[in-house]
């Protein structure tokens, strides 16, 4: 019997992988190892980069260029070594600068400062920002984080500044690592602030007109307008904090609004179509695209993803004119060296790492992704098998940076970039063209404006609608490091078979990839018995109260992202309930994070705070809706399966739940162990309990305040006799938590400490022998 044409295996071509990918991956691995060596030698107070590093780095260089002379070797192994050997040196150098410029920050005292605005202000947990770079005096060139008095205008990017405040060099802990990594030398606070006009820079010059754009865009209402902003400008400003951007995180859609290739191509295309229209040449065609391309780059904001984008287009369009054959892997990994050489801080730009990973996964894999699914689709359904490839590929290959980075997984990804992106292209086309007719005919540019407003609103709500599907994003907490094993090693393992399909193979292929994707959905079976777990979510509190398939929450942290990767390593999926112990942001700042990706049916505040007009509340409305936003005081009981959770505190309608006295306090009783879970009550709150006979013997405390100076006092600790003190603290904190004297009361009260900045995410179990409690430490 002959085997029909569609069960032959199809010939696929694989691509070359190019000498210059090898180099590029080691220059970016030497410049890895050289942060992660200054790092060292900073933080334990000895040379920025040791001279063991530096002795290495001429031995090692030595070795090779005699190796390559003796032997005649070349060839990818000699561009791997080279390359680590460049990257460590390009690192090793930016770096040691860096320190130098931070020695200097630390001696000067000037309270003026000239500053150049080099991005778009962000709001942060502790007010907006924004990058900038000194342009006057001694520390000229340098770049800082500029921090904005409250209720600031946020100034425009490119703009000249004159601000009155201090600088404050960074410290060696993580804080101080983010900031070695943005190459920033420390942070002004600014007092006063005044816009002096536009910076002498490419910026300042573009400034004008990208703040022109800004207002013109900014008449466009709703979500459309929001997204038409960030789309067309990479201004994220007025999406940041919405539903639209939650909606966006949720369906994987984020990378559509940061400006990168796709923007790049379609302003390509438009400018590529009129030079052609107006009869242009050849070179004057590639030579005016590179170049407004390039001023695009700057008018968007210069993101890193962009500018590698740009660099392939340049590198591309140079083979064009020379008659060579293009090689999109060879133009990425020009482009990946150039960025990195202009910066090697680039290295650590997650917009640039997501870029790059997603370009490489359309070059090599996006073909061989076609190919299978055009077999297993039904013929009159061959058509979507390149656009779903281009999507699976992009997906697959970022996974590891999505997940260890936001904590979650999007299982609607493949399909809302189907829908939702070619809406964005076509807003960011009528975008660009509104804004262009608006500089001649106003009226209709505005109209433009306002139809490519609509297209944008069409998008988010397609992204809204994905996005509200059951178990649209799940929570994950696998670590970078782990993921990134994974999928390297599942790519390695593709690249080698490289396996021609057939329809059997393909439609099985499908059947298990629809089975994993249904698998990493359900997750993992509920935990069997009752556990209360701190997790580990930095300077804050997440309390996870579970029995079965019952959990409660007991705040949320300060960051959302923290949260989902904790909630994704405890595989949570529901939640019962929701407690907000006070309306302070390292403990309801995660909220916002279970939109869209934990089903919850209740969230509570301290009785007197839930009327409170707060950022948390609006959430909770968000999530939940208003019937079921509620209030504790003290003496209401929530059941957890076989957990009790009673509210000790408040006693009374608290006036301010912002404050820590509003903490709401609740004992646990579960089989086999007690505990009181404080919030950020302290010593005075415990003690008017136990003067109220609320108080007794427990096995658990977790310590109010993270364990400040007056978390407990000796009456509480009579009362209490915890065999245990859970503090829940960030590594590093600039608050110094815990402090000594508590964990010396704690220690003569008898209480084994156990911290989640050394023990991450710590559970507490009942056994037969008692109270269990272990830690994990997360990677």
């Amino acid at each position: 019997m002959c085997a029909s044409d569609s069960d032959r295996p199809a010939a696929i071509l694989r691509p070359s992988l190019p000498y210059l990918m090898w180099f590029a991956v080691a220059v970016w691995s030497g410049v890895f190892v050289a942060e992660s060596v200054v790092w060292a030698g900073w933080r334990s107070g000895g040379n920025v980069v040791p001279a063991w590093a530096w002795a290495a780095w001429i031995f090692a260089s030595a070795s090779m260029v005699g190796f390559v002379m003796v032997s005649g070797v070349g060839g990818a192994r000699v561009l791997v070594v080279g390359g680590l050997l460049t990257g460590f040196a390009l690192g090793a150098l930016y770096w040691t600068h860096w320190r130098a410029e931070v020695a200097h920050v630390e001696a000067e005292r000037t309270t003026t400062w000239g500053l150049e605005v080099l991005g778009d202000v962000s709001q942060g947990s502790f007010g907006a920002s924004a990058p900038a770079r000194v342009l006057e005096g001694p520390a000229r060139g340098m770049r800082v984080r500029l921090n904005l008095p409250r209720g600031q205008t946020a100034p425009e990017l490119g703009s000249s500044l004159e601000v009155i405040g201090s600088l404050k060099p960074p410290l060696a802990d993580e804080r101080g690592r983010r900031s070695l990594r943005l190459g920033e030398v420390g942070s002004i606070t600014a007092r006063q602030l005044r816009v002096r006009g536009w910076a002498p820079s490419v910026r300042g010059r573009i400034g004008p007109l990208r703040a022109w754009a800004v207002a013109r865009i900014a008449r466009v209402p709703g979500t459309g307008g929001d997204l038409l902003a960030g789309v067309v400008l990479g201004d994220r400003r007025r999406l940041a904090g919405t539903p639209a951007e939650t909606d966006f995180r949720t369906t994987g859609l984020t990378h559509l609004v940061a400006v990168s290739g796709s923007h790049l191509v379609v302003v390509a295309a438009v400018v590529g179509w009129l030079l052609t229209a107006l009869g242009a040449g050849r070179m004057s065609r590639s030579v005016t695209i590179g170049g407004i391309v390039g001023a695009y780059v700057v008018f968007s904001g210069v993101q890193a993803s962009a500018v590698r984008a740009w660099f392939m287009a340049l590198v591309a369009s140079a083979a064009w004119l020379g008659g060579r054959r293009g090689d999109a892997g060879a133009a990425l990994a020009v482009a990946v060296v150039c960025v990195l050489v202009g910066s090697p801080a680039n290295a650590f730009d997650l917009g640039f790492q997501l870029s790059v990973a997603a370009v490489a996964g359309l070059v090599f894999f996006a073909r061989l992704i076609a190919a299978w699914l055009e077999v297993a689709l039904p013929r009159r359904l061959g058509w979507l098998a390149e656009p779903m490839a281009l999507t699976l590929a992009a997906t697959a290959i970022t996974m590891p940076l999505t997940v260890s980075t936001f904590g979650m997984f999007s299982l609607v990804a493949p399909l809302a970039n189907l829908l939702v992106g070619p809406l964005v292209d076509l807003a960011l086309l009528i975008g660009l063209t509104g804004l262009t007719t608006h500089g001649v005919i106003a009226p209709l540019g505005a109209l433009i404006l306002r139809l490519g407003g609509a297209i944008g609103a069409l998008a988010t709500s397609v992204a809204a609608k994905l996005a509200g599907l059951p178990y649209a994003a799940v929570p994950l907490g696998f670590s970078a490091a782990a993921s990134a094993l994974v999928c390297v090693g599942g790519l390695t393992a593709l690249w080698v078979a490289w396996p021609r399909p057939t329809r059997i193979r393909a439609r099985a292929a499908v059947g298990l990839l629809l089975a994993a994707w249904a698998l990493v959905g359900i997750g993992p079976p509920p935990a069997v018995g009752p556990t209360i777990t701190v997790l580990d979510v930095g300077q804050g509190d997440a309390i996870l109260v579970r029995d079965g398939a019952h959990a409660v929450l007991v705040d949320t942290g300060p960051s959302p992202g923290d949260l989902r990767a904790a909630l994704g390593r405890a595989g949570v999926r529901r939640l019962d309930a929701v407690v907000i112990t006070h309306l302070h942001a390292d403990h309801s700042g995660g909220l916002p994070a279970l939109e869209g990706l934990v089903a919850v049916d209740r969230v509570y505040f301290a009785s007197g705070a839930a009327g409170e007009p707060s950022e948390a509340r609006t959430f909770a409305v968000r999530l939940v809706g208003e019937d079921d936003v509620g209030e504790l005081a003290s003496g209401d009981v929530i059941s957890v399966g076989g957990v009790t959770l009673e509210t000790l505190w408040p006693m009374t309608p608290v006036s301010d739940g912002a404050q820590n006295e509003s903490s709401v306090v609740i004992r646990a009783i579960a089989p086999g162990f007690s505990a009181v879970l404080t919030g950020d009550a302290e010593g005075e709150v415990l003690d008017e309990l136990g003067r109220a006979g609320r108080l007794s013997d427990v096995d658990v405390l977790k310590v109010g305040h993270h364990g400040s100076a007056g978390a407990v006092t000796d009456s509480s600790m009579s009362l209490l006799k915890p065999e245990w003190a859970l503090i829940s603290v960030g590594t590093g904190n600039r608050f110094g938590h815990p402090t000594r004297s508590t964990l010396r009361q704690l220690g003569l009260a008898g209480a084994r400490v156990i911290r989640t900045d050394v023990g991450g995410d710590i559970t507490v179990s009942g056994s037969a022998r008692g109270c269990a409690v272990r830690s994990r430490v997360r990677n």
